[in-house]
């Protein structure tokens, strides 16, 4: 593999933007931020930072940069009105003044098949602000380039920057696709395919459009003023270039067939509270309080399709009272409570995978105890992966389990807990994934 050198400048673009998200939104002048190597910059128009760009023609991977990578890939800064840095959690844009774009110069051939992909967190935004998101096609002025962002009403917008002004291709409500709540992750994800754009959200589709010229190479952020978010991934990945490196994990297309994060009750979950269990929904979680000895699953639907391969399963649980060595968790692949699978851990750290078949109950991994499983009260995410025949699971990232991928009794999937405890589902998604050819 050969490696080759640049050095190229990240480029901060302040400009003056309406608060309003449909209205028509007038740019300010440029101010052009350039660091210099050792950090120092001038604050009266331009400052400069000089970083080095590490890339490789022989990687599908154009920019694959998270928590830990962003010092070097883009630097940090900080001023009266601008602060940037890397943090222990990912990297930290905190707009005091005016709007930001935040870029970097980008190889990225436009006949290709690729995507943008950014994850971040959002905070202090207020509801009519423009929001935060991705910058992309950008020239050398924030005057030309392309914007997918997405705002704290649970709204997105698509728009195009030219020095005729703004013009806005798309906006639209998310349909509770974007987490509002301060703090929350949330992917943006733009996609060429096949001669189109697509525009993701948490991997949920929210439109197709025709393609555009890019400006220039320039992609990068957007945050609105007086507003702060932590991006804690940022991926431009080549579908076409990676077709020929045999060599590489490939990145897969997402089509999400099951996904809520529980902001209301789109999709119909039970709802009940007997002697038996509660099952309720407030505030973005589910909530399952089981008051008895036994088993309690609650289940929505998901078609795969006939001819899938491969998918993703996830979910974020939380116990939040009763007992601790007990099974809660995902149940996944369920016909009916004789035939189902299971992947749950116990407030105390353990794991398990299993499945029950026609009644009798056959383990996949016994209870084991893992460092990667928050205790008590914390937050679990838990993911099941089929890819090419091997199941994988995951807890917080963390791999804990492989083996060889069974076939699903049924085409439901939901929460799981046993015996007296009380715990709750922040989000779930269910996910086909395809590995283009091309």
């Amino acid at each position: 593999m050969v490696f080759k050198e640049d050095y190229e400048e990240l480029i901060l673009f302040t400009s003056l933007r309406g608060h309003a998200w449909n209205c028509a939104r007038e740019r300010g002048p440029i101010l052009n931020l350039i660091l210099s190597n050792c950090m120092k910059y001038f604050s009266i128009v331009v400052a400069a930072l000089s970083i080095m760009n590490i890339s490789t023609a022989q990687n599908a991977w154009i920019a694959n940069d998270s928590t830990g990578s962003f010092h070097r890939a883009w630097g940090d800064l900080n001023d009266s009105g601008l602060v940037v840095k890397e943090t222990s959690d990912g990297y930290y844009i905190d707009v005091k003044g005016e709007p930001q774009y935040l870029s970097k110069h980008y190889t990225l051939d436009q006949k290709h098949d690729f995507k943008i992909e950014v994850t971040l967190k959002m905070r202090n935004m207020a509801e009519d602000a423009s929001g935060c998101g991705l910058f992309f096609g950008g020239g050398e002025s924030y005057k030309q380039g392309y914007e997918f962002l997405m705002a704290r009403n649970g709204n997105y917008v698509i728009g195009q920057v030219t020095y005729a002004g703004y013009t806005k291709i798309e906006s639209g409500n998310s349909k509770g696709a974007i987490k509002t709540a301060s703090w929350e992750s949330n992917k943006l994800t733009m996609m060429r395919r096949e001669g189109y754009w697509t525009f993701c959200i948490n991997d949920v589709e929210m439109t197709t459009r025709q393609t555009y010229p890019f400006a220039g190479d320039r992609i990068g952020f957007f945050v609105d003023a007086k507003s702060a978010i932590l991006v804690t991934s940022f991926k431009i990945y080549d579908w076409t270039l990676a077709a020929s490196l045999l060599q590489y994990e490939k990145e897969p297309v997402r089509f999400v067939k099951l996904y809520d994060h529980f902001y209301d009750n789109k999709n119909n979950w039970s709802l009940t509270n007997d002697a038996d269990v509660e099952l309720s929904i407030h505030d973005g979680v589910y909530t399952m309080d089981n008051k008895t000895d036994g088993v309690y699953c609650a289940w929505n639907s998901a078609d795969l399709g006939t001819f899938f391969d491969n998918y993703s399963l996830e979910t974020q649980i939380k116990h939040q009272g009763g007992v601790n060595d007990w099974g809660y968790g995902l149940t996944f692949g369920l016909k009916d409570m004789d035939n189902r699978f299971v992947f749950f851990v116990s407030a105390d750290g353990s794991a398990k995978i299993a499945k029950r078949q026609n009644g009798n109950w056959i383990d996949i991994m016994k209870w084991t105890q893992f460092d990667a499983i928050g205790r008590g009260d914390q937050t679990n995410h838990l993911e099941v992966r089929k890819i090419n025949g091997v199941w994988t699971f995951y807890v917080n990232d963390q791999l804990i389990y492989s083996g060889p991928a069974q076939s699903f009794f049924g085409n439901k999937f939901g929460l799981y807990a046993e015996h007296r405890q009380k715990v709750s589902m922040n989000d779930i998604k269910v996910t086909q994934l395809y590995f283009p050819k091309n």
